[in-house]
């Protein structure tokens, strides 16, 4: 069959009276004809009437003597004959063939391919008559006929047509068809608008017009291009107007007026950059300016609207105010910026003046030397990626040559890449000048980075595989969205950064007049979100970039990948050495290879078998690569700019996409890409201001200058590259080199040739073999991740740095570079000390000592006295810890903590020493107070519970209270009564009953651990005391879970009871409503737990995939999976953690207006020794501010507000009304379940009597 594209006028010359207008219709033998004729004289006007035929499909609406059938009317015959005899010669005449072939005149089935009757499929509509060469053609006819089974086969064809016609479509399921097109919509309309946005961000944007004409011309694309939104118009706007085509604009203005579309902010901003290379002098010009800036107004926008609200990149904004500044009659002035203050009721008691604000690189760093430090940052950032030297270089003996030898091999697999990547390209671009006018050519996306950067990223992440793949491998779909992210990535910052003039202008500028304010924070602005604000001006940072469908992202790194798999290849010699540039690398000495050579692909796929016994794929490096690269990390690492910290102050976040590092941001607010939330859209919909107390807190953190602790440093290089005490090792909580791991001695399965003597003992040799090997990949793991921690110290060494903080969804605060910083374990909070530092004074050498004794954990249960004393008895042993740590007698490696014990005794040393006295002394140590089980604090406060109050410490007491062995007193008291009902287990575990064994649980329970949980920690416990029974390690376990879990009912009853309200909470919503659980913090922070995936069935694309957007069946609908057993468990912990975040930020906010340094460890804050006294101070007034609040009362009007109502779909709808007709006076089941949720969202667990304001003085609650 054939479908004309185009009207076609022809003369018919034996009837010249009549004219034949062929508009794309279809000729099929089986189907009839409609002929639009038109008769110029009486004898033609009776065959007109009769020259009707019925369009594509056999749409009929009535019975008329003008429609007659091909089978009927020898006249209609000759007729459709002759039309297609010149519909064929018009063909061929277009083809430029006739001549060749004049045969095809007498037979036009030949161009037309019309089979003869006899060769005609049996495969045939029921509906319509129209045949198919295969049953799957039949049936996807089938789906979009939308025809269900009628009566039998008639003859009388055209009554069913018109039945088909007058019959109203019905879409299967309901409204999930409805669903499904709603979503390929979506997702059609983001193809669309990534795809034009690539085309004019390649500077393309008359191609980018041109495809975008011709994809509303295809009736494939047709749905989708009828709901074009302003989005896709709007770029094309800004394309044409960078180009300044006015006339393009006016064209494109016209189409969106035209499809009822209203222009929004950034369509104007683009009609007045468009005018920015306009005369200003002309009269046309200004006319056309006027009437633009009538319309602007009249809309409500303003300039300074524009200015701080508008979408602009590059030159995009300064072109936009020539045109004010050329046009405009009135001049423009400078806004001057206002900080309002905070709304929020918690902060009104902040100071209204910065006048307490102390700089922080007062004594650290000079102002003029923080213009050379952003120099050098941004070097760094511009370059992306920083090579370290790695701290265990000296250790291993490897050939300087390794490093040649490794380099040559990647040059050469380089040059491949680049080789690969061009000759794609280069196909592909010939391919889609064929298709432009039929599809979408994904191959614009993977071609819109240079070759050069493409391949580097390949590169790069083949290095990685080659260096880590041991010790850790990601999923092969992770690894996919892992080289998709770095792709896109690469793509932003290559449109934002290095394409733009600005950067190198604007941008320090800005930065500089905002160092001016960090430099001296007294005299100006109270935030440093204000003091950037101010600072910028009219410049803006554009770090919303337009996000890629995730299907793209995963079609770019599913390309990559396979050009990692199938271009890098490695050449080997007769010895199965790898050949790099005609040489091979042989004990440390390069030489020729060995004939004859042979290619090896370097990377390759296997399946593991993983969680719940899955096989999953993962990607390989050939083993000759492994071998080889085993070494590369001992010499030199390379990080990623953003892996490490920064050397100057962190750009100020200012809302949820712009903040961080110079050039590059990470996102405000931390959620995985696989999960669903809506959480950074409901941030973003926030009235001005409602966020900058969140924002301002984080920002406070990232400004902390911190510098390395040499002493400590020096300590862990000399122990770390000794590795020769494997018992030192493990106090000090280092791990070991695989190598220097001893094999114990296995089962003996087998003899010395490996025949198998015992089979049970062979297998568990095996085990025991497994298990080791187990052990030495987790060991190398850790190895791996001290040499980065330890090697970016050692490249810092010198450098005062800063952090750039974010934080999760829940509002928790983490530094953004993840190897190095104060956030970690015992050795990552021993190796920073605040760059600033404050003389002791008499009360901070208190504080000093008092924190040594408090990192050793020896002396929990005693008064603060008590452990002063004790600090002045053993003053000697610090003093010999910090002279003599490996030598001496070594006190400090008893303590829990034994790098920050030592980080201490240094410090209590050199403030003894100084020449003034220890007050006098410039200590940089953060002291910090920790939270007497924070979670169960909060929980007591909310429920004004005085018991539970009582045992974490809220309560005044003359010692610290220990929640951990009042806990495994309860328990062992309920063992006793057991015991001596005769219960066995109960009796094996006398004396066994002891702190440690339930101080996880109880630390955990807070955060959701169920009783299997807690049986298998209590477990862990029991199987490390040695002369327990290791038969009754599960009885055991599963007993003493239960009774804690009871002992912690009796304790923290009003935990408990708030637990189970916010629990069953979190089913109802996630369950019955089918909905993530949402909450708003004091502070104002909108949170959603994340526990959304989507179920999609779609076709995966590839940048050989033709989209096709008319193909939607084979788009199934993405459903959201709400995981209500994950907002089950997660919702009370996560709820916990939101307030004691709210807490931190409420400290960290005041603090700041008071000018003391602060940072935390989420529930453990630091400050400077001088400064402990006013910390705990504002932070036992905070908490009390906090909870001073009805918290559970207003989480409960939110609940009621967002998840009492219940949407009804028609179905229900008409369900709910057919009940209500027939039982007038029942509840109908809709407003049951409403009146279910109503109870049990009103049903807050009631309070107790506790006085909040007994925290004040209470001095363990903090300490």
């Amino acid at each position: 069959m054939f479908l004309a594209s185009r009207s076609v006028n022809v003369q018919w010359n034996r009837c010249p009276h009549i004219n034949l207008h062929l508009h794309s219709w279809k000729l099929n033998a089986a189907c009839p004809v409609r002929l639009s004729v038109s008769a110029s004289d009486s004898h033609s006007s009776k065959a007109a009437e009769q020259l009707c035929a019925i369009k594509k499909g056999g749409k009929k609406k009535r019975k008329s003597t003008a429609m007659i059938s091909a089978e009927d009317n020898q006249t209609f015959k000759e007729l459709k004959g002759r039309v297609r005899a010149l519909k064929a010669r018009e063909l061929n005449i277009l083809a430029g063939n006739l001549e060749k072939d004049p045969s095809i005149v007498e037979n036009p089935a030949k161009i037309l391919n019309l089979r003869p009757a006899s060769q005609r499929p049996a495969h045939r509509c029921p509906t319509c008559d129209k045949e198919f060469k295969t049953k799957k053609s039949l049936k996807v006819h089938s789906c979009k006929m939308l025809h269900s089974p009628g009566p039998p086969r008639s003859e009388e064809k055209d009554d069913r047509l018109q039945n088909l016609e007058n019959r109203e479509p019905q879409a299967p399921r309901g409204e999930e068809i409805a669903s499904t097109s709603c979503h390929v919509q979506q997702r059609n309309l983001s193809f669309l608008s990534s795809y034009i946005d690539v085309y004019v961000n390649l500077g393309k944007v008359e191609e980018a017009y041109e495809s975008f004409r011709y994809l509303r011309m295809d009736k494939s694309y047709k749905s989708t291009m009828e709901s074009v939104d302003l989005e896709v118009y709007n770029v094309l706007l800004r394309g044409f107007a960078r180009k300044f085509d006015f006339p393009k604009i006016q064209e494109l203005w016209k189409d969106i007026i035209g499809r009822k579309l209203v222009p929004d902010l950034d369509s104007y901003v683009s009609s007045f950059i468009a005018l920015a290379n306009a005369d200003p002098s002309k009269n046309i010009y200004k006319v056309i300016f006027k009437q633009i800036y009538t319309e602007f107004l009249d809309m409500g926008f303003t300039i300074d609207m524009a200015v701080e609200k508008g979408t602009f990149q590059g030159e995009d904004r300064h072109l936009f105010l020539r045109t004010i500044d050329y046009f405009s009659n009135n001049p423009r002035c400078t806004k001057s910026f206002h900080d309002p203050p905070y709304s929020n009721p918690l902060l009104d008691k902040l100071p209204a003046t910065s006048a307490l604000l102390l700089s922080q690189t007062r004594d650290v760093v000079d102002r003029g030397k923080l213009h050379d430090l952003f120099g050098r940052q941004m070097e760094h950032e511009l370059q992306g990626r920083v090579t370290v030297q790695s701290v265990v270089k000296e250790k291993f003996d490897v050939p300087k040559v390794l490093q040649t030898f490794t380099r040559d091999l990647e040059e050469e697999w380089k040059a491949v890449l680049t080789k690969t990547i061009q000759g794609k390209r280069k196909g592909k671009i010939r391919q889609a000048a064929q298709l432009k006018s039929k599809f979408i050519n994904l191959h614009l996306f993977f071609s819109c980075l240079p070759v050069d950067t493409v391949a580097d990223i390949i590169l790069k992440s083949a290095r990685e595989l080659c260096q880590d793949s041991d010790s850790y491998s990601l999923s092969s779909k992770a690894f996919i969205n892992k080289l998709g992210s770095e792709f896109v990535d690469a793509y932003v910052f290559y449109n934002k950064y290095l394409k733009d003039k600005n950067l190198t202008t604007e941008f320090p500028r800005v930065y500089s007049k905002y160092l001016d304010w960090f430099a001296d924070p007294a005299s100006g602005e109270k935030t440093h979100r204000a003091a950037m604000l101010r600072s910028c001006g009219d410049f803006r940072f554009e770090d919303g970039d337009k996000v890629w469908p995730d299907e793209i992202k995963y079609m770019i790194g599913k390309e990559l990948k396979q050009i990692l798999l199938k271009e890098i290849c490695i050449l080997r010699d007769k010895n199965g050495d790898i050949v790099a540039k005609n040489q091979v690398l042989v004990n440390g000495r390069l030489q020729p290879p060995e004939l004859p050579l042979c290619s090896n692909p370097a990377f390759f796929k296997v399946f593991r078998t993983r969680k719940e016994a899955r096989q999953q794929e993962e990607t390989k490096p050939h083993p000759s690569l492994s071998k080889l690269y085993a070494n590369t990390i001992t010499q030199e690492i390379v990080f990623n700019s953003t892996e490490l910290p920064m050397i100057c102050p962190p750009r100020p976040w200012l809302n949820t996409s712009t903040g961080s590092f110079l050039l590059r941001s990470p996102g405000l607010v931390r959620i995985s890409e696989s999960l669903v939330s809506d959480q950074i859209e409901k941030v973003n919909r926030l009235a001005d201001g409602e966020m900058n107390p969140v924002i301002d807190s984080i920002n406070q953190l990232s400004a902390v200058p911190w510098k390395v602790n040499k002493a400590v440093f020096k300590l862990v290089k000399e122990v770390f590259n000794g590795e020769s005490d494997p018992d030192l090792f493990n106090i000090l909580g280092l791990p070991l080199h695989p190598d220097n791991i001893s094999a114990p001695e296995f089962a003996k399965g087998s003899d010395a040739d490996g025949a198998i003597i015992n089979i049970d003992d062979y297998k568990q040799q095996q085990l025991e073999k497994a298990a080791f090997n187990q052990l030495k990949r987790e060991s190398y793991s850790q190895w791996c991740d001290t040499v980065y921690r330890l090697s970016i110290a050692q490249h810092f060494i010198e450098d005062v740095l800063w952090f750039p903080h974010n934080m999760d969804f829940r509002g928790r605060v983490y530094p953004v570079p993840p190897y190095f910083n104060h956030m970690g374990a015992d050795l990552s909070r021993s190796l920073l000390v605040f760059a600033q530092g404050k003389p002791l004074g008499e009360a901070g050498f208190r504080w000093l000592k008092l924190h040594c004794i408090n990192l050793t954990g020896l002396k929990k249960r005693d008064s603060v006295d008590d452990r002063l004393r004790y600090a002045d008895q053993i003053l000697d042993l610090i003093l010999d810890s910090a002279e003599n740590p490996l030598t001496g007698r070594r006190w400090f490696l008893e303590s829990d903590e034994p790098w920050q014990t030592f980080a201490a005794c240094v410090e209590i040393k050199n403030a003894l020493e100084h020449a003034e006295g220890p007050q006098a002394y410039v200590c940089h140590l953060p002291i910090h107070q920790d939270g007497s089980c924070n979670g169960l604090q909060h929980y007591a406060a909310i429920g004004r519970d005085k018991l539970g109050a009582a045992a974490v410490n809220l309560v005044p007491a003359n010692k610290p209270q220990d929640v951990y062995s009042e806990i495994a007193t309860i328990v062992e008291g309920k063992r006793k009564e057991d015991a001596r009902n005769g219960l066995e287990v109960a009796q094996v575990l006398d004396g066994f009953v002891r702190r440690k064994v339930v101080k996880q649980t109880v630390m955990t329970t807070v955060y959701g651990v169920t009783q299997y949980g807690a049986t298998k920690q209590i477990a862990r416990q029991l199987k490390d005391i040695s002369d327990f029974p290791p038969e009754f390690v599960s009885a055991g376990s599963k007993y003493l879970g239960i009774k804690t879990f009871e002992s912690l009912n009796e304790l923290f009853t009003a935990s408990q009871e708030i637990q189970d309200w916010l629990t069953e909470c979190a089913k109802v919503i996630s369950s019955d409503c089918n909905a993530n659980v949402e909450w708003t913090t004091p502070l104002g922070l909108p949170v959603v737990q994340p526990y959304t995936t989507m179920i999609s069935h779609d076709r995966q694309l590839s940048v050989d995939t033709k989209p096709n957007f008319r193909d939607q069946r084979n788009l199934k609908e993405r459903k959201p999976k709400v995981m209500t057993m994950k907002h089950r468990n997660g919702f009370a912990p996560n709820f916990i953690h939101s307030l004691d975040a709210s807490h931190m930020m409420l400290t960290s906010l005041y603090l700041w207006h008071q000018g003391i340094s602060f940072a935390s460890v989420h529930d453990c804050y630091w400050t400077h020794a001088c400064d402990v006294a006013k910390m705990n101070e504002t932070c036992r007034d905070q908490f009390i501010s906090l909870h001073s609040h009805p918290i559970l009362e207003n989480l409960s009007s939110f609940f009621l507000r967002r998840y009492l109502h219940i949407p009804l779909d028609s179905k229900t709808a008409k369900m709910e009304a057919r009940f209500k007709k027939k039982h007038p006076s029942v509840p109908s089941p809709v407003e049951v379940e409403m009146k279910k949720r109503e109870t049990l969202f009103n049903n807050v667990p009631r309070k107790g009597n506790l006085d909040l304001n007994v925290v004040k003085d209470s001095v363990y609650f903090f300490s």
